[in-house]
């Protein structure tokens, strides 16, 4: 009979309009089957979950590792040539290949 009802209409137990906890049907009910299969796909998720958190965090570390690289051999390159700003990159790499190219 609980799976009949529908909120608006009327119980034919009680005449209630609103039904907000209905019997549930047996067959609704998980067994252990259903609860073991729920468990491993559990434990598939976390393992996965892990193993893209750890490749997150090394990946974040390769990040910051070619940053502070960057910095530092940007912080060089200003040494040797004052006028140099990080945007004019493409621009100072392709006068270098020049420049190898005629010697």
């Amino acid at each position: 009979m609980a799976d009949r009802l529908q909120n608006g209409e009327a119980c034919p137990v009680c005449g209630s309009e609103h039904h907000p906890n209905p019997a549930v049907s047996p067959q609704d009910i998980p067994d252990e089957k259903d609860l073991k299969e729920a468990k491993k796909q559990a434990a598939e998720m976390e393992a996965e979950k892990a193993k893209a958190e750890s490749a997150f965090y090394e990946a974040r570390s390769q990040l910051n590792s070619s940053e502070s690289g960057l910095a530092e051999l940007t912080a060089q390159i200003q040494k040797h040539r004052p006028d140099f700003k990080p945007e004019s990159l493409l621009v100072l790499k392709n006068t270098l290949a020049d420049q190898k190219r005629i010697c």
